[in-house]
């Protein structure tokens, strides 16, 4: 009976955000063993909107996802870990609220489009440079 409680949609260009108002958990499902893969978009747009997130153990998934500080982690490729992730996300209405705020944070803190552009910006400067 899950279906009354989950929406799935189709990906529409430029409509994440209007999805991500009305969500309350978001699920990363995309398992990337490999280490350098990076993470999904999408995922970021979910921290930035202040959802809750669970998200598979890949490599490097800490870099974003702190378990039970601004998301799950779960066992990627392991459909039980998986559910036992959503339904803790379901059951904890406390617990949603603090994993979304803590991501916002997160986003907040280490995603700002200015200043990674500022960095990268300065990085070009000293190669320029040192040439």
């Amino acid at each position: 009976n899950l279906s009354k409680y989950i929406a799935f949609y189709d990906w529409v260009n430029n409509k994440t955000p209007d999805y991500m108002k009305v969500a309350d958990i978001y699920v990363d499902t995309l398992y990337r063993p490999v280490q350098g893969q990076g993470t999904g978009k999408t995922m970021l747009e979910a921290l930035s909107s202040g959802l809750a997130i669970a998200a598979p153990d890949n490599p490097s998934i800490e870099l974003y996802i702190k378990n039970r500080l601004n998301g799950i982690i779960y066992k990627g490729n392991d459909s039980e870990s998986l559910a036992n992730a959503i339904l803790t996300l379901i059951n904890d209405r406390d617990l949603r609220q603090k994993l979304g705020k803590n991501a916002r944070s997160l986003a907040l803190k280490e995603f700002d489009l200015h200043k990674n552009m500022k960095l990268m910006e300065n990085k070009y400067f000293d190669m320029a440079k040192a040439n």
